[in-house]
């Protein structure tokens, strides 16, 4: 089994043993990362088949819009993933667990990286 996944199973587990009254709310906010790094990663998939196809499509400022629209929803989801691991980090820290992120939450790139790494553990990893 995979590490983010180890270490998003072990914090359920805790969780669950704790009773803790925010326990939904925790919960939710671990589905919440999944999810979210899904969108995030969907939205550059959908950026950069934008980008082929409006080259041969759309031209001046109907491509720059097209682009910048597409930038802005790539920047907000990362921006949700970006502060999903931060909570989820302190969460873990709560619980005396190690992080789910070890990294810089700060470097863009490296979040960046952590969901395409998640997001790949839990496809490689699923039941047939």
């Amino acid at each position: 089994m995979s590490t983010i996944k180890i270490k998003i199973i072990e914090l359920m587990k805790k969780i669950e043993n704790q009773n803790s009254e925010n326990k939904d709310l925790e919960n939710e906010m671990i589905e919440n990362l999944a999810k979210d790094c899904v969108e995030y990663i969907s939205s550059i998939i959908n950026m950069e088949n934008a980008i082929n196809l409006a080259k041969t499509r759309l031209e001046g400022n109907e491509y720059r819009k097209l682009i910048t629209n597409f930038d802005k929803r790539r920047t907000d989801t990362h921006n949700v993933v970006i502060s999903d691991v931060k909570v989820l980090n302190k969460v873990s820290v709560l619980y005396e667990l190690p992080l789910i992120f070890n990294g810089d939450v700060n470097s863009r790139i490296e979040v960046a990286k952590f969901a395409k790494q998640y997001i790949d553990e839990l496809f490689n990893e699923r039941r047939m």
